[in-house]
């Protein structure tokens, strides 16, 4: 069973409360009795279930895979400074051509963290809303939110209402500042401009016509300034943005990530993205591939036959939130999990499916749980929680050897989104930099994007974008775009109540990834035919321009750099080989669902 499925069903917690859970079913008409479904996307769903029946559903025959929800945080945004001003500052590749499409017709979802509606840059002509609508998932239940059961859902209507009024923020019971914890602007206004602002104030996104939707991401029992989501609530909000945007093309993007998981693709959240995108057409999902190519969150090894292999982390004194780790391999061989640190007289070890508690004096101050086969990877899974009450200092893991026909082996530490200045890391010389991906972003049917900084002269890899492969051996990221120093919208800070029109610099893959979103947006108001997201990413990886790379920089560029005007030349080459033209407005076939499944 899942490590984190097996803390969420412990017993000194209520049994009749309802969870959120996320399924692999072997038939997607088959539902277990008392799974309640919320959204499906293939035979993946997204369900509530009443945590006491848990370990009884997840014994059903027709239920291939159970998760418990997984935090996401948004990316860190990095204080990055330079010497050399001749860096741009440009938020995209150049609109300055007036003949470039503008995105019409298109929706630009973007599910994050705090949306300044408020903002010149998300308005219309006429002073009205571009925004479809917003999902504030933090707020109290409202019954515009179904099939949810959480959250608030406001329409264009009623944020034209809000707008009109002197007070915006408080009209429409929204702030932005409730995703800006560091009072330095919300990331997602920050994001969603670089992809679709309209350029009123500073310059303009890569697709200023486009309308919007925006969902503001929230785990359950957060609270209203934790940037913090998860994994169902990320599947969730997909499926809320495609009924907004009905049968109109669709770009979605996702800044967020954490450290740890398999880095496969095959996380049942990266599964249920990859069915959504098989099934609707003319419909992307950009991703951020993440800031940890310093982040000392990765380690990797070997371990031979009849010896053992040693790593070592560190634990923040000033840390007092949980701290997780995480070892993969393969499922031919079986290692003996050792835990050790300095200031305890004995360790803990934890064999094959067991899980052993980390006690000390009689308190338990973590857990490990180890298991064999995990269902959409077939790899062996150790899973290390500390709690806050456990030492500070610097812990030891030794893995043996017990059955040995690979011995190969990643970790990762999780990323501490509450606590980053004290985030626990992996000692520097067992820090491996390839393989820190973000932990959602490596299916094979999304599109993961690094980030460079342009100078006036070259083009650089950013020194904080994440490094592929993918543990399968995949190329990741699929792409780079600036991500270093961007200009573009910040949201008004929490003292006001009147609207923002601010500006600020960000750096971080997350400002990379809209630079994709808006060009795919302005690629998808070209195209002239429905097309499967397989020939939009044949089209838009095929246009990049070739880097220069030095030492490991490969395994961080993809297939290169964004290239908006080649994108834009290579669909119209793809319209030529048609032969016919489609009107856009009929090019997009609607989200096809299966149906509620049959409880069995």
């Amino acid at each position: 069973m899942d490590p984190a499925l097996q803390e969420l069903i412990r017993s000194d917690l209520d049994q009749d409360d309802q969870v959120e859970v996320v399924v692999r079913l072997k038939d997607p008409r088959l539902l277990p009795k008392k799974l309640k479904m919320v959204t499906q996307f293939g035979n993946i769903v997204t369900c509530r279930i009443r945590r006491g029946d848990i370990k009884e559903t997840y014994h059903s025959p027709w239920v291939k895979s159970f998760k418990a929800s997984k935090y996401v945080v948004d990316e860190p945004l990095l204080r990055y400074h330079s010497a050399d001003r001749s860096e741009t500052l440009l938020p995209v590749l150049s609109r300055q051509n007036s003949t470039l499409p503008s995105g019409k017709g298109v929706v630009v979802g973007v599910i994050d963290w705090g949306i300044d509606f408020a903002h010149p840059n998300f308005r219309d002509a006429d002073g009205g809303s571009r925004l479809l609508g917003l999902w504030d998932q933090s707020q109290t239940w409202d019954p515009m939110t179904q099939p949810y059961g959480y959250g608030r859902c406001y329409l264009k209507q009623e944020i034209n209402q809000a707008l009109a009024s002197k007070q915006p923020y408080r009209a429409l019971r929204y702030h932005p500042a409730k995703g800006d914890p560091r009072n330095t602007g919300a990331h997602g206004t920050h994001v969603m401009d670089i992809a679709a602002g309209n350029g009123s104030v500073g310059y303009m996104g890569v697709a200023p016509a486009a309308d919007l939707v925006f969902v503001h991401l929230a785990a359950k029992g957060t609270g209203p300034l934790a940037n913090l989501g998860d994994s169902v609530r990320i599947l969730e909000a997909i499926d809320f943005v495609s009924r907004l945007a009905n049968d109109r093309p669709l770009v979605i993007n996702l800044s967020v990530g954490r450290h740890g998981g398999h880095h496969r693709g095959t996380s049942l959240v990266e599964q249920g993205m990859d069915r959504f995108l098989e099934q609707r057409r003319n419909t992307v999902i950009c991703q951020s591939t993440g800031n940890y190519y310093k982040a000392q969150a990765h380690t990797s090894g070997i371990v031979r036959p009849g010896r053992a292999q040693e790593f070592f982390f560190w634990n923040d004194q000033a840390d007092r939130t949980p701290n997780e780790l995480e070892v993969w391999y393969p499922g031919s061989d079986q290692f003996i999990f050792e835990l050790h640190h300095p200031e305890i007289p004995v360790g803990w070890r934890c064999d094959p499916q067991q899980n052993t508690a980390i006690e000390i004096n009689g308190l338990l101050v973590g857990k490990v749980y180890h298991r064999n086969t995990e269902p959409n990877t077939g790899l062996n899974h150790i899973n290390l929680f500390l709690y806050p009450n456990a030492p500070a200092g610097r812990w030891q893991v030794r893995l043996f050897g017990k059955k040995i026909t690979d011995g190969r082996y990643h970790a990762w530490i999780e990323r501490d989104g509450a606590c980053p200045g004290c985030q626990s890391r992996f000692l520097k010389k067992y820090t491996d930099p390839s393989h820190t991906t973000g932990t959602i972003c490596n299916g094979f049917n999304t599109i993961a994007v690094g980030a460079v900084r342009e100078l006036q002269h070259e083009t650089r890899m950013a020194p904080f974008s994440s490094m592929g492969p993918t543990t399968d051996g995949r190329v990741k990221p699929d792409l780079v775009a600036p991500g270093v120093r961007i200009v573009a919208a910040r949201s008004a800070p929490r003292t006001s109540q009147q609207g923002g029109a601010g500006l600020t610099r960000m750096s971080g893959t997350s400002m990379a990834a809209p630079h994709v979103t808006g060009t795919v947006a302005l690629m998808l108001e070209t195209i002239r035919k429905p097309v499967e997201i397989h020939q939009i990413r044949n089209i838009l990886l095929g246009s990049t321009d070739e880097l220069s790379p030095t030492g490991n920089e490969k395994m961080r560029m993809g297939s290169g750099l964004l290239n908006l005007q080649n994108a834009l030349k290579s669909v119209r080459k793809y319209n030529r080989t048609l032969g016919r033209r489609k009107s856009l407005t009929t090019g997009s076939r609607r989200f096809a669902r299966s149906g509620k499944p049959a409880h069995v």
